[in-house]
């Protein structure tokens, strides 16, 4: 009885050690020490001494009666701040006790404040998703969790959105959930409702496919149509196991889009594209749909989504060659024709300086990252052999060499898409070695741009026998290394990103083609990022970690990072 006192009437530190003592105490026995601590209960002076007693209480539930013990930590949370510490401490006592305490909560839940209601569903939530909770009670929660989103104000119904349990109710009852969040998605049209509405389906998966695809078709609400495009998006991708509700999702799409009265038609073309190309729908689905789109796409060459969603089409592991290289020539095709450069007008009035934009913007704003994001994404789907690769990144280092030499003018943002997407291909093991060279080579003049420096670290991490790899990566390594100690790139996010690189480059076997060279610009990497650890650049202690296990580095080095940093 002394301990118990002291349980709540000492410091923080007492507290824990007493309930430590407490905890071994009752597993001698268990049945007196329970009955210790409900008798004190009763007259404890407040609700932090109340919760303490029920945390000592949920590390012996057997004899402390796992129902009275539910039903009475659910009270005690129910009407406190769920922003008190010692409040979150006493309900994470309810998450092993299972089914009593979904039944506790439920019942607190009625009568419990509106303030406090989104609290109680959210621990009601946790108990649900674990172990110790039947798939009876998960259940009763899954079909709690429909009337709370029927019926609750906004805090109830954001906690009920953010539910992870929902996964274990049965495929009705998610079907069910999902007909109910779609059909109130408008009451709540607040960018947070609608992701979380998004992120919940998402969850739901498969059971919510059939009631999204009707949603999809026949809601009166745009918001609500929205939201089920982008969960399908999601559900569909997510899980290729899906091959006949992805089908069914092809057509029905296609079918709207021909319709030609869906609310954002850019989006319904994408995730039409995305599902036919990251999807498991059946083969002819997939190929269908990728004909389909190139045939509206001659007939509509002015709609830029279509563009990306035949791009997101053809890079489907169902599409043949031959149609990927035809994608792709057609996509080069366009991107070489002559792009407007006078979009931005200029004229001096009495107001001084006025621009204007012209319609012709859309080329450079829509039309140009359309077709990088899409040639690249068709070249990421092929493999050496196949010869659409070597063609589309050709054509893309065409374009490359025309932007470095000013012959053309992109906007900044179109050129780091370019030499991002140019540093993916070259990342890769499946591209030739030779492309991979020759796109290292053509990024290095643009080394000062941060997002080039970082796809250079990743392109020569991979390694292979060729001198020619092993002189650019020298060439590389020395100009990040005075790119990483120049003023103009101290920036934390710069020298994060450029340190991230020279750290990926040390761990090769081979820096340079003079082996002396090589470990010399080893060393001074290793020496730039302890500097950076030092002056706390966020990741490159990790960096260091990595380096210092790394097969091709000399194991005297390895040795000595290892040490410096246990020093550090």
């Amino acid at each position: 009885r002394i301990a118990v006192r002291r349980l709540y009437a000492g410091p923080a530190e007492v507290s824990e050690a007493v309930g430590e003592f407490l905890a071994k105490t009752g597993a001698a026995d268990p049945a007196l020490v329970a009955g210790i601590l409900w008798a004190e209960i009763d007259s404890a002076p407040d609700r932090r001494s109340k919760a303490l007693l029920h945390v000592a209480l949920s590390r012996i539930p057997a004899a402390a009666g796992p129902e009275r013990l539910a039903r009475s930590t659910a009270a005690l949370v129910a009407g406190w701040n769920d922003a008190d510490f010692d409040c979150r401490r006493a309900a994470n006592a309810l998450l092993a006790l299972g089914d009593v305490a979904i039944d506790a909560l439920l019942e607190a839940m009625k009568s419990v404040p509106p303030a406090q209601r989104a609290f109680l569903i959210r621990i009601a939530d946790q108990v649900a998703e674990r172990k110790e909770t039947s798939s009876a009670a998960a259940e009763r929660w899954g079909e709690t969790l429909i009337e709370i989103i029927r019926t609750a104000r906004k805090p109830a119904r954001i906690a009920a959105l953010e539910s992870r349990a929902i996964s274990r109710s049965s495929a009705a009852t998610r079907d069910r959930i999902t007909l109910q969040v779609i059909s109130s998605a408008h009451d709540y049209n607040l960018e947070e409702v609608v992701h979380l509405s998004e992120a919940f389906l998402r969850r739901v998966g498969a059971p919510a496919v059939k009631s999204l695809l009707r949603s999809l078709a026949e809601s009166p609400y745009p918001v609500e149509r929205e939201i089920s495009l982008r969960s399908l998006d999601a559900i569909l991708t997510d899980d290729p196991a899906l091959a006949k509700e992805s089908g069914d999702a092809l057509r029905a799409m296609l079918d709207l889009y021909r319709v030609g009265k869906f609310p954002n038609e850019g989006l319904l073309a994408k995730s039409l594209g995305r599902i036919a190309g990251l999807s498991g729908a059946p083969a002819a689905a997939v190929r269908g749909t990728a004909m389909e789109l190139r045939a509206m796409l001659r007939e509509f060459p002015a709609r830029f989504e279509l563009l990306e969603a035949y791009s997101w089409s053809v890079s489907s592991r169902h599409v043949e060659v031959d149609q990927k290289m035809s994608a792709g020539l057609t996509l080069l095709g366009l991107l070489d024709s002559k792009m407007p450069e006078d979009f931005v007008k200029q004229a001096w009035t009495n107001d001084g300086l006025q621009l204007s934009i012209g319609k012709s913007s859309t080329a450079h704003t829509v039309l140009i990252p359309t077709l990088i994001s899409g040639l690249i994404r068709i070249a990421l789907s092929g493999n050496s052999t196949d010869l659409f690769l070597e063609k589309i990144t050709q054509g893309l280092l065409f374009h490359w060499k025309r932007v470095v030499d000013c012959e053309v003018m992109w906007s900044p943002g179109n050129i780091s898409e370019l030499g991002s997407g140019l540093g993916r291909i070259a990342a890769r093991r499946e591209t030739p070695l030779h492309l991979r060279l020759n796109v290292i080579d053509a990024l290095r003049v643009r080394i000062v741009h941060v997002p080039v420096a970082r796809m250079l670290g990743e392109a020569l991490a991979l390694e292979e026998q060729s001198k020619r790899m092993d002189g650019l990566c020298a060439v590389v390594a020395k100009e990040l290394c005075e790119l990483a100690v120049h003023r103009d790139f101290q920036d934390p996010d710069d020298r994060s990103a450029l340190l991230a690189s020279l750290g990926k480059i040390a761990q090769r076997g081979k820096l340079a083609q003079d082996a002396a060279v090589g470990e010399d610009l080893r060393r001074k990497i290793v020496e730039l990022l302890f500097d950076g650890a030092r002056a706390g650049v966020a990741g490159t202690r990790e960096t260091l970690e990595v380096v210092s296990m790394a097969g091709g580095v000399p194991e005297g080095m390895r040795m000595a990072i290892a040490e410096r940093l246990g020093r550090t």
